[in-house]
């Protein structure tokens, strides 16, 4: 009998000490321009995160390169320290910084060309849950399409 108990016990330890699952970043949503340079374009958009744990997450920064294909076009910052609520998708505010150069060089091709425009983001995430920190990959790769591009520059 004692063996049993000492087994729940265990498996009760293992279960609750169980690694705490990365957030998923989903898609990005409500891209606009807020800035636009010689050089730059400045961007807020919001990328849709799911933490899939059943606690709530706290990410204080975020850093990523933003890419086009192979070819690195910007950066990204979180704008702010921000919670993500237990096993829900949440809104987090991310700023970009986007060279006009690439945009320039390839504008003729996004005109023109009706397929969405991929692109990437890579970096990391400094989160916190329980007392812990931690610097998670973030990865996210997607597509634009030519009437979100609109709608970002129409805003």
């Amino acid at each position: 009998m004692q063996k049993w108990v000492n087994l729940l016990l265990l498996a009760a330890l293992a279960i609750g000490c169980k690694a705490p699952e990365a957030p998923v970043v989903k898609g990005m949503e409500n891209m606009r321009v807020v800035q636009l340079a010689a050089d730059s374009i400045f961007l807020d958009v919001q990328l849709r995160i799911n933490n899939p744990n059943r606690f709530a997450i706290k990410v204080l920064e975020a850093e990523a390169r933003c890419l086009a294909g192979q070819q690195h076009i910007g950066q990204a910052r979180l704008a702010a320290a921000f919670d993500l609520p237990a096993a829900a998708d949440t809104l987090l505010p991310v700023q970009l910084h986007l060279s006009t150069r690439y945009l320039l060089s390839n504008s003729l091709n996004l005109l023109l060309n009706p397929a969405p425009l991929p692109y990437q983001l890579e970096g990391t995430v400094l989160a916190a849950a329980k007392g812990i920190r931690k610097r998670i990959p973030l990865l996210q790769a997607g597509q634009i399409s030519r009437q979100q591009l609109k709608q970002m520059l129409d805003n």
